[in-house]
C-alpha cells in the first residue's frame, strides 16, 4: 500500500486518519497453560490460521498431568466458534500403565482458502524399559528420546482427523552412540498457500558426541497427499564450536507451491533456501554480511514468488554486548535472486522517541507486491526497558523502503511489544501487539492500515480487568479481522472485528 502523500500547501489541514474498525466483546474458546505452569513454551504456543472466507483455526498446548496436549478450536462465520478439542496425543492418560508417555510442543497451524486446516507439532515419546509397545530403535539400540512430526487435518463440516505421524526424526548414517532432537531449536514451520498446497520444514539435530550436524527436515503436502520428505544435514561441526547449524527456521510459499526458508545459521548469521519439490534446491545463501549476531528472521512471499525477509541484528555501540538491535531486510526477485541487506529503519537513543534497540519484526505482501514490515523498538530513556513503541515501514515495489512510522499513541509511558501483522487479498492490513496499561496490566491493541488512506488510531481489542498477553491476529477477504490471544490463566480468548 502506498502511504498517503504529505500536503504540500502550507494553509492547508490535513484530512484526520481513519478510524480503526471497532472490536466485538471477546468470547473464551479454550483453556491453555496457565501462568502458574512453569512452562513458558505451553503459554507462548498459540497460533491461528484465518482463511479469506472468514473462517478460522486455533491450536495452543495444555498443559495436563505434567504432559503438553495439543487443543484446537475452529471458527465458521456466521455460526462462530465450536468447542475445544485434542488434536494430538493425550498421553497424560497413559501415566502408570506401562505404555509409553510423550509430550508435544511447537504447533502450528496454516489454512487454505475454504478453511481445510493443517496442525503440525513435535512429540517426544518417553520410552521406559516396562513399556508395553516397541521401543524405537535407531541401529537396533533402543531411543529413549525420540521426537517426531506429527500432523492433524481439519476439514469444515467434518472436523479434525486422527494425529498422523509424517516424518521419524531418525539421525544420518554413522551417528548411533548418542540421538538428539531439533526440537530445542525451534518448531515445524508450516505455511499453506490459498489452494491447499503446504509445506512442512523443521530443524534437525544429530550427534556422536563429537561432531554435530545441525540441519532441516522438509515435507510438502500436494492435492491432498503428504510426499516423500527430504533431509538437509548441514554443514559438520565440533561440539566445542558454538554459533553454528540451523535455528529459528521461517518458511512460506507462494501460490505455485515453491517455498522459500530463512533461518539463523553458521557464526549467527542469516542464511535463506528455496523449496523444490519439498526439497532445498541448491546449498543456502548468507542474505547478510554484517559480522555481528543476527536472531528472529521473518519471511513474507507475494503470489509470484518473490520475497522479503526481515531480522534483527546487533550494529553499533547500545545496551547490547553487540551494540544496538536494528532491524533489516533483503529482498528476493524471481530470476534475479538475493539482493543486498538493507536497514529499515537506523534509529538510536539520540533520536528518541524514534530511537534505541528494534526487535520483533514481522512482515506480509499485499496483492500488488507491497508489503508492511512491523516491528517493536525501545525509545525514551536508555537501559529502560519499559519504554517501547510499535512501528511500521511500507516496501513499495520498484521504489524500496519508505520511513517508519509510528503506529501506536502511547509511546512515551508504555512497553509496547510482540507485534503481529496479517494482509488481506484487498491489501487492507492489521497489526495487534501487548501493551500495558496504567495498573501495569497487559492488553491487546490494533491498528489498520486502510490500503490508500494510511494507518489508523490504534484501539484496544479488549478491555476486560487483567493480562492478556501473546496476541495472533488474521483477516478475511471482506476485511472482518479475527485475534486470539491467552492470559496468565492460561484461557485462550479470541476478538472480532467489523
Amino acid at each position: 500500500p502506498e502511504p498517503p502523500a504529505a500536503d504540500d500547501a502550507a494553509t492547508s489541514t490535513p484530512p484526520p486518519p481513519p478510524s480503526s474498525k471497532k472490536w466485538g466483546a471477546p468470547v473464551l474458546i479454550g483453556q491453555g497453560a496457565g501462568q502458574d505452569t512453569f512452562n513458558s513454551d505451553a503459554q507462548a504456543s498459540l497460533r491461528l490460521g484465518v482463511s479469506s472466507n472468514g473462517n478460522a483455526v486455533a491450536v495452543w498446548l495444555l498443559v495436563k498431568n505434567n504432559r503438553t496436549i495439543v487443543y484446537g478450536n475452529n471458527f465458521i462465520a456466521g455460526a462462530g466458534w465450536g468447542t475445544p478439542v485434542v488434536i494430538g496425543h493425550d498421553d497424560s492418560t497413559l501415566q502408570g500403565t506401562g505404555f509409553a508417555e510423550g509430550s508435544s510442543s511447537g504447533p502450528q497451524v496454516a489454512i487454505d482458502k475454504n478453511g481445510n486446516a493443517i496442525a503440525v507439532w513435535w512429540h517426544k515419546h518417553f520410552h521406559t524399559k516396562n513399556s508395553l509397545i516397541p521401543q524405537h530403535l535407531v541401529n537396533g539400540e533402543a531411543v529413549s528420546d525420540a521426537a517426531h512430526i506429527y500432523t492433524n487435518l481439519f476439514v469444515p463440516g467434518v472436523g479434525w482427523g486422527t494425529p498422523m505421524l509424517i516424518q521419524e526424526h531418525l539421525p544420518p548414517e554413522g551417528y548411533s552412540d548418542t540421538y538428539k532432537i531439533g526440537q530445542s531449536s525451534g518448531p515445524p514451520q508450516i505455511p499453506m498457500n490459498a489452494e491447499g498446497n503446504a509445506i512442512v520444514v523443521w530443524p534437525t539435530y544429530y550427534t556422536n558426541g563429537d561432531i554435530n550436524h545441525i540441519g532441516m527436515g522438509s515435507i510438502t503436502f500436494t492435492s491432498g497427499v503428504w510426499e516423500q520428505a527430504s533431509r538437509y544435514d548441514g554443514v559438520p561441526f565440533e561440539n566445542n564450536n558454538i554459533g553454528q547449524g540451523v535455528r529459528d527456521i521461517d518458511v512460506a510459499i507462494d501460490d505455485l507451491g515453491f517455498a522459500t526458508a530463512v533461518w539463523v545459521g553458521e557464526k549467527q548469521s542469516i542464511y535463506a533456501g528455496r523449496f523444490i519439490g519439498g526439497a532445498l534446491a541448491g546449498p543456502p545463501t548468507l542474505i547478510e554480511g554484517d559480522a555481528k549476531p543476527a536472531r528472529r528472521p521473518d519471511i513474507a512471499m507475494d503470489s509470484e514468488g518473490n520475497a522479503i525477509a526481515v531480522w534483527e541484528q546487533d550494529t553499533g555501540t547500545g545496551t547490547y554486548s553487540g551494540g544496538i538491535s536494528s532491524i533489516w531486510s533483503n529482498r528476493f526477485a524471481i530470476g534475479v535472486g538475493w539482493g543486498t541487506a538493507t536497514l529499515i529503519e537506523t534509529s538510536d537513543w539520540k533520536d528518541a522517541p524514534l530511537g534505541g534497540d528494534a526487535f520483533g519484526p514481522h512482515i506480509a505482501f499485499d496483492p500488488d507486491g507491497n508489503a508492511i514490515a512491523v516491528w517493536s523498538q525501545h525509545d525514551g530513556v536508555p537501559n529502560n526497558g519499559a519504554w517501547g513503541s510499535i512501528y511500521a515501514n511500507y516496501y513499495i515495489l520498484g521504489e524500496g523502503w519508505k520511513t517508519p512510522q509510528l503506529i501506536e499513541g502511547k509511546s512515551s509511558k508504555f512497553y509496547a511489544h510482540s507485534p503481529e501483522i496479517a494482509i488481506n487479498a484487498s491489501g487492507e492490513a492489521v497489526v495487534v501487539w501487548q501493551q500495558p496499561d496504567e495498573k501495569g496490566e497487559s492488553s491487546v491493541f490494533a491498528n489498520r492500515d486502510l490500503r490508500d488512506m494510511g494507518w489508523g488510531i490504534d484501539a484496544p481489542v479488549e478491555t476486560a480487568s487483567g493480562s492478556f498477553i501473546l496476541p495472533k491476529v488474521g483477516i478475511d477477504s471482506s476485511g472482518k479481522a479475527i485475534a486470539v490471544w491467552t492470559d496468565l490463566e492460561g484461557q485462550i480468548w479470541a476478538g472480532h472485528s467489523e
